[in-house]
């Protein structure tokens, strides 16, 4: 267990330095949405550069055709010369397309004309030749995507060969070169504000997808978390609120359902602990009377042997003392007979107080109020003078309680065996306490003093027959037990509390008539 204990904390810190569950999610998303919306935005960028290329090309190759129609012999004057007709059309264009390049040859290839950019690419020769001899156009087109990171866009070029017809065939040929670098800037400004959007619309994704997971998901599992670490720390009255997805619900029932098992064995296992601890009690108790009842039946041979043996000669002897001593005049004889006379009447009462705890007078059971039993108890100690310098204080003794069952004599004796231990364990002037009580289907009647107090290891053997605390010679250890036995006959029981140098007091537990009638 304290191994455990230990590494409880190491573990919850290995779980504090994990990512969090939120931003692991949020960090999943951003890449996922991340990767889709960039692969999606090259998609489209190649979508457009394929159609802005495709348009560049036809819009050039439409205008390169209308040029050459227009200079035809059909539709020109005869004044006209062709090198001024197609620099005048060409030069239109130009303004268009500032990066248009063009050069007029007659049918033998020589240059009639030229004019656009300055850095224009050369001729080719071959496409030249090729479009007068067949008179058809020739378009080639070099192109590098903007796309591709370590590409060279600016070699593109788009190189277009048309005819031009005329009475006998071609009357020359216009070769057009046109240098694609701005449509690579103009994909690149797009790939910029594209991914500005793709940025844009992660961060809004992100923000909201976080917000809605962190509620929906983080929450309830966070929840579920400190919930579980309850239970870990050993309070099983935590639940969990089924909230959240239907897994997360689905785990959050399973847990109450755990904490609720979990707690319904801890409460048997308690129930059955607290019933073990019960049964255990009951079985010493059982233990005890069995022992104690060992005891009576050792002493009720012991004191029938002695009854038996010594109840005669006793009788004898007695008898003889008395004859002796009424012969005897006063003196010395007569007053050492007396002193014999005195020890063997406290043999005889050895004698008889055996047999009494053996087996005692059984006597008539009747119905009585304790409280005048308790007080009679007082006042005959004091007719014989053995109060002494104590004092009695019996202002929280009623004048009646109710009535219970039993001998009113071995009562009494109870009382008056309670008494003379109060008195033998207090000093002088220390009065003694009486109270009594009802509380639900028993009576209570106390006897309590401020004497010496018992020794909490005697405490438990105050009522075993023959163990005494009081001085040799005071006492023999019969009285407590014989007052446990006459109280548990009448169906009750005698509770001590004890400190040493604080006082005793002794509790005498009876059921009450009405209880007994009941049951």
């Amino acid at each position: 267990m304290a191994a455990q204990a230990a590494q409880q904390p190491e573990d919850r810190g290995k779980v504090k330095r994990q990512v969090r569950l939120r931003t692991e999610i949020i960090v999943n998303l951003l890449l996922l949405m991340g990767a889709a919306l960039f692969f999606v935005s090259l998609l489209l960028l190649k979508f457009a550069e394929e159609e802005l290329l495709a348009q560049r090309v036809k819009g050039l190759t439409t205008a390169l055709r209308t040029v050459a129609a227009a200079l035809g012999p059909e539709v020109a004057s005869e004044a006209e010369d062709l090198a001024e007709r197609s620099r005048r059309l060409l030069e239109t264009l130009s303004e268009q397309e500032p990066a248009l390049a063009w050069t007029l040859v007659d049918a033998q290839l020589r240059t009639l004309a030229d004019g656009g950019a300055r850095d224009a690419p050369p001729l080719v020769q071959d496409d030249l030749l090729r479009a007068g001899a067949l008179s058809e156009a020739v378009l080639r087109l070099r192109y590098q995507s903007a796309l591709q990171p370590f590409g060279d866009n600016s070699k593109n070029l788009l190189r277009y060969t048309v005819p031009l017809p005329g009475r006998d065939g071609a009357q020359g040929v216009l070769q057009v070169r046109l240098g694609l670098e701005d449509l690579a800037e103009r994909l690149g400004v797009a790939r910029r504000l594209t991914f500005s959007y793709v940025v844009l619309y992660g961060l809004v994704l992100v923000l909201f997808g976080g917000y809605l997971l962190g509620r929906t998901v983080v929450k309830p599992v966070r929840r579920l978390v400190s919930e579980v670490r309850g239970v870990a720390d050993g309070d099983l009255s935590r639940a969990a609120l089924v909230e959240g997805p239907a897994e997360i619900a689905e785990l959050a029932s399973s847990f109450n359902l755990m904490t609720a098992n979990l707690l319904a064995s801890r409460q048997q296992t308690e129930a059955t602990i607290e019933s073990l601890h019960a049964a255990n009690l009951e079985l010493r108790k059982t233990q005890d009377a069995l022992i104690r009842s060992e005891k009576l039946a050792t002493v009720g041979h012991l004191a029938a042997g002695m009854a038996h043996e010594l109840g005669n000669p006793l009788a004898a002897v007695l008898g003889y003392l008395e004859l002796l001593q009424s012969d005897l005049p006063a003196g010395d004889q007569r007053e050492m007979t007396g002193y014999a006379l005195k020890e063997i009447g406290r043999i005889d009462g050895l004698v008889r107080e055996l047999l009494d705890y053996a087996a005692p007078s059984r006597g008539l059971a009747e119905r009585f109020d304790p409280s005048p039993v308790l007080r009679e108890a007082v006042t005959l100690l004091q007719h014989q003078g053995r109060l002494g310098a104590h004092g009695v204080e019996m202002t929280a003794l009623p004048a009646n309680l109710p009535e219970v069952e039993g001998v009113k004599a071995k009562l009494l004796q109870v009382f008056v065996n309670l008494l003379l231990n109060a008195l033998d364990a207090s000093a002088e002037q220390q009065p003694l306490q009486l109270s009594a009580g009802v509380a639900k289907a028993e009576l209570w009647l106390t006897v309590e003093d401020a004497g010496e107090g018992i020794a909490p290891e005697a405490l438990a053997h105050i009522f075993d027959p023959f163990f005494t605390s009081k001085a040799p010679g005071r006492g023999r250890g019969l009285g407590l037990s014989v007052c446990q036995r006459v109280v548990a006959e009448m169906g009750g029981r005698i509770e001590v509390e004890s400190e040493v140098d604080q006082g005793s007091r002794f509790t005498v537990w009876l059921q009450k008539v009405e209880e007994i009638d009941g049951a």
